[in-house]
């Protein structure tokens, strides 16, 4: 397939359909947790610790709640590493798991 702009070859387009998710945010923990303590009281709080993706979907729709500041997600980089989205820009970044940034638990629930 050619591009109508510029003329050149391009990969055709690829459609993925992934089905749409309902969550239920907790409330934000009270103070700043290492990433091993924050998944351990999302567990408390009967939730997980949301992914990139789902913490990213939050900071673009704007979701209540959260400060601008970095949140803790659930995926790991390594075995010391763990990465969090930052509220203020909408940012990922990778901090080592003893770090302290926010948690906010989240739970999936029924259409």
């Amino acid at each position: 397939m050619k591009c109508k702009t510029c003329g050149q070859n391009v990969a055709e387009t690829v459609i993925q359909k992934i089905p749409a998710k309902v969550l239920r945010w907790g409330e934000t923990c009270e103070k700043t947790l290492t990433w091993e303590a924050a998944k351990k009281w999302c567990e408390e709080q009967g939730g997980r610790l949301p992914t990139i993706v789902e913490l990213l979907q939050a900071y673009e729709d704007k979701i209540e709640g959260f400060a601008a500041d970095n949140y803790w997600s659930s995926v790991e980089n390594y075995a010391a590493f763990a990465y969090n989205v930052n509220f203020s820009g909408g940012s990922v970044a990778n901090f080592n798991k003893t770090c302290a940034n926010r948690v906010r638990c989240v739970q999936g629930c029924d259409k």
